[in-house]
Formats: structure tokens, C-alpha cells, sequence
């Protein structure tokens, strides 16, 4: 593999979370696109996740294009796809 060309850093992301419980976790970033201080924007954000659901709520605090409220789910099916686990012997 041969990499020809400058090596170039376009944006600086920088983020921190915590895991408040199980369930729960809070995040917060910055990020500073193509390295223009002068335009840098913050972000916040909380999921949440019980079973197979997960919900994410970001918000992006923006100069230029001002606030935004990010929100997804997400459900996994791998449950209901999956074949059944085979019964396990009892000893006797």
C-alpha cells in the first residue's frame, strides 16, 4: 500500500461521556470544523436503552446554523430472528 499525498486534518472532534447507570449515559462534545477555531460548535447529548430499544437525543449548539435536536432509535430484531436456543440436559 503506498499513501501518496499530504496528510491533512479536516475537523477536531473531541468528546467525554459517562455512564450515570445502567441504562443511562450523557455525553458532550466540541468540534471545530477544517480547524477554524472561529466556527467551533458544541454538543450535548443522553441515551437511554432497555432490552433490544436504545433512544438517543443530541443537541448541537450552532452559530452559523443555529440549534438543533438529533433524535434516533434504534430496535434490534436479533431476538425475534434467531432461532431458539436448544434446551440444556438436566443432570439427573
Amino acid at each position: 500500500m503506498e499513501l501518496t499525498g499530504a496528510f491533512a486534518v479536516k475537523n477536531l472532534r473531541v468528546g467525554l461521556g459517562f455512564q450515570l447507570i445502567e441504562n443511562l449515559g450523557i455525553r458532550a462534545g466540541l468540534v471545530v470544523p477544517e480547524l477554524d477555531f472561529d466556527r467551533y460548535y458544541v454538543t450535548v447529548g443522553a441515551g437511554f436503552s432497555l432490552g433490544g430499544l436504545s433512544v438517543d437525543a443530541a443537541y448541537v449548539l450552532q452559530s452559523e446554523l443555529g440549534e438543533s435536536l438529533v433524535l434516533s432509535a434504534t430496535f434490534l430484531f436479533g431476538e425475534l430472528f434467531a432461532p431458539a436456543p436448544a434446551p440444556t440436559p438436566t443432570p439427573r
